[in-house]
């Protein structure tokens, strides 16, 4: 224990009154019976110093921690992030369209609150904007509300139905359609991985930074860069690469020319040189020309977009007893849409990786998981597809 090449490891409190009482019984060839704490002065007395030094050596040992972003969590991590230019993204809220009802004139000004949905459909939520109730139902009588709580809260038609903020002539509320759910504050595991993706954009020429230059933007979901540095035609991850080439895959299909053009430039300032570019030649190719600085060199860049595969996963749950399925729907709603979110093109679909991202949620006994339409899982895509979130269900 103690500092050493591999780290920092403190001592626990348990360790802690280990010692103290071995020590004790050494100086004074007494001995304590350490199943006893009620009426011993020596043990009592141990039992608490241990759990004061057990606790400062947790605070220790989190703050030694907090300075590798490896394991450095929560606001230390979001620190360690902003040096190399990466912002966590933060929670956001939910919301939904809401019809009003009661006395045609009336006022419900902008921040009246409703209520409904949420784990035990009491979730609070905030009008947008003033709205005059015109009696003639949607869409002249529609609001959007937004959730007052960050998260993934959410709400099924018509769960919206309670008027918190008493107006006069207001007399109800519905939502017609299911709530756009918000998300979580981004998981430390996606900072982690986005704090790497900008470190390799330093680099140049290699594959690490071509995928992270070009992931660097907003509009890309994600990035795979397949390689052949060898001399001879090579079958890599399923696709035939010519010598010396290199095979890139992106996610959307859906960028406009200036943000392909925005890619291209990108790709050709992190590519080395006698490195061909390849595409497939088919539907998903592009091509497009970059000129070195002064416009004296045309090179052309080419890449291929990958697929997205949208899948709903089924969670199949046993309840321990005294809990109901709202107890838990939004947890596990929650945790896998988190896990998910880590995806990268090619990524095997596995039962036993649900499993371990739902794992330790309250209430529930066991689990299973089933996926529309991927069947059976597991499931391993090709290396240029992405298996994408539509939805999660809990019965």
């Amino acid at each position: 224990m103690g500092l050493s090449e591999a780290g920092l490891t403190v001592p626990t409190g348990a360790d802690f009154l280990d010692s103290m009482i071995d020590d004790y019984e050494q100086l004074t060839g007494l001995t304590v019976d350490r199943t006893r704490t009620d009426d011993q002065f020596v043990m009592v007395m141990a039992v608490i110093l241990a759990a004061q030094l057990g606790g400062l050596g947790e605070l220790l040992q989190a703050v030694y921690d907090g300075t590798s972003a490896e394991t450095a969590i929560g606001k230390q991590l979001e620190d360690a992030s902003f040096l190399v230019g990466v912002e966590p993204d933060p929670a956001t809220k939910s919301q939904s369209k809401v019809t009003l009802t009661g006395t045609v004139g009336t006022i419900v000004a902008a921040n009246a609150i409703v209520a409904g949905g949420g784990p035990d459909d009491d979730a609070r939520w905030l009008t947008s904007e003033d709205k005059t109730i015109a009696g003639t139902g949607s869409p002249a009588d529609d609001v959007v509300v937004v959730a007052q709580e960050a998260g993934p809260i959410t709400a099924s038609i018509g769960q919206i139905d309670q008027i918190v903020t008493g107006i006069p002539g207001w007399t109800g509320v519905t939502n017609a359609a299911s709530a756009d759910p918000g998300t979580n504050r981004e998981s430390d595991s996606s900072i982690r991985l986005r704090r790497r993706a900008a470190l390799q954009r330093l680099g140049s020429a290699s594959t690490s930074a071509i995928r992270a230059t070009i992931l660097d933007r907003d509009y890309i979901d994600e990035v795979i860069v397949l390689e052949n540095n060898s001399s001879s035609i090579q079958t890599i991850s399923g696709k035939v690469l010519n010598p010396n080439a290199v095979h890139i895959f992106i996610v959307p299909d859906s960028l406009t020319t200036e943000q392909e053009d925005e890619i291209a430039e990108g790709i050709h300032l992190k590519t080395g040189a006698a490195t061909e570019l390849m595409g497939s030649g088919g539907a998903t190719e592009v091509i497009r020309q970059v000129s070195d600085v002064g416009g004296v060199t045309t090179h052309t860049v080419k890449w291929d977009y990958g697929t997205k595969t949208p899948t709903t996963i089924l969670a199949a749950v046993t309840l321990l007893a005294g809990f109901e399925l709202a107890d838990v729907d939004d947890a596990v709603t929650a945790a896998i849409t988190e896990f998910m979110a880590t995806f990268k093109m090619g990524d095997t679909l596995r039962v036993y990786d649900l499993i371990i991202a739902t794992e330790g949620i309250e209430g529930i006994a066991s689990i299973s998981f089933t996926s529309t339409p991927l069947s059976p899982l597991d499931f391993t895509p090709a290396i240029d597809e992405l298996i994408t979130l539509t939805s999660v269900t809990v019965s």
